[in-house]
């Protein structure tokens, strides 16, 4: 498994069905974003009835996580794709896609 630019969470941490919030931290077992990752650490993860869920990598100060090193200002991942970064591969080309999967195992 390739865990290049990568996300991992549990439903106990997102739950992704709560009113929208513009100013929240999520807690994610693991990310990847452009080879700066962290485990079990805050990402800002903002959402709102404007736009999807999606993680501001640039942003997020008060969170445990940023990805400046690389990034773009104001650059998106993993979802809404205002700001984009071709070094993310989830935005790499237009026809680069964004999937998220739903379950797992133990």
């Amino acid at each position: 498994m390739d865990f290049h630019d990568y996300v991992r969470t549990s439903f106990a941490n997102t739950d992704f069905l709560v009113a929208p919030d513009e100013n929240r931290c999520i807690r994610y077992e693991f990310v990847d974003i452009r080879e700066n990752s962290c485990r079990n650490c805050t990402v800002y993860s903002p959402y709102s009835p404007v736009f999807d869920y999606h993680i501001d990598s640039w942003w997020g100060n008060y969170c445990d996580f940023t990805a400046r090193t690389g990034g773009v200002e104001d650059e998106d991942n993993f979802g809404f794709y205002f700001t984009t970064n071709s070094a993310f591969s989830c935005s790499f080309t237009q026809t680069s896609t964004t999937e998220y999967w739903i379950g797992g195992h133990k």
